[in-house]
Parts: structure tokens; C-alpha cells; sequence
């Protein structure tokens, strides 16, 4: 998956589930709002917390095909997920390269680190009654 920074400006609205807008940077040099859902644009961690304004934000898409101007500027056509769109309904838009993460890595997950369930001293397994 692939990630298209934009900036967290203002918060539209701030009760649950919350609305903000960011703004998006397209490879022509303008600048386009959108106004979301707060779950829908933050992660679970941030949207726990109220992040600083402005700040930034990666964005998850797809890259659709990448382009090289006359002047040697690369630009990427990207698809936002999860139907996120502009105030004009677009949400395919032409961005800076410079602003698309390619896909992220993510270390892999020690199961060691995890705790298993114990039953509590005293109390039966009953793990498996309620199969019957």
C-alpha cells in the first residue's frame, strides 16, 4: 500500500465521530480540501489523541502511473481508499512524487512478545463447555 501526504488544518467538527480537513497538494502547485471522518483519515493511536494543527498525515492509496514533465518533475497519479474525495467528488488526484510513500514495511510480530491467557488461580478451564 502506498501513502499521500496531506495537512491536517482544522478540526470541522469535533464531536464524535469528528470531521477535520486536510488539504492535498497537487503536482500543479494548487491545493485541494477534503473534509473527512476522523476514523476514516487517522489511525486508531492518533485519533485517540488530538494532533497538533497543522500537521501531516499519509494517506492510504494506489498509484495509478507515475509521469516525468519537460522539466524533469515526476508526478503520480493516486486513487485515495476507502471512497475518501474532494469537495468536487475526486478522490484520483496528479501529486508530487515527493509526496507518495511507497509501501510501508512493517517488522514482523513476535509472537514472544505477547502474553497468553491464564485462568486466574482457582478457576477451571472452561474453555471448551462451551462447544457442548
Amino acid at each position: 500500500m502506498n501513502y499521500v501526504k496531506v495537512e491536517f488544518v482544522r478540526w470541522v467538527d469535533a464531536e464524535w465521530p469528528g470531521q477535520i480537513e486536510v488539504q492535498l497538494r497537487e503536482a500543479d502547485g494548487t491545493t485541494t480540501a477534503i473534509i473527512e471522518k476522523v476514523p476514516v483519515l487517522l489511525s486508531d493511536e492518533l485519533s485517540a489523541i488530538e494532533p497538533e494543527i497543522p500537521s501531516q498525515i499519509d494517506v492510504p492509496c494506489d498509484v495509478l502511473e507515475r509521469d516525468q514533465d519537460a522539466a524533469d518533475c515526476t508526478s503520480v497519479l493516486v486513487r485515495l481508499h476507502f471512497h475518501i474525495q474532494d469537495q468536487r467528488g475526486r478522490s484520483v488526484f496528479r501529486v508530487p512524487a515527493g509526496d507518495v510513500n511507497g509501501p510501508r514495511e512493517f517488522p514482523p510480530v513476535r509472537w514472544s512478545s505477547f502474553s497468553c491467557y491464564r485462568p486466574a488461580a482457582g478457576v477451571s478451564d472452561t474453555g471448551s463447555s462451551w462447544l457442548a
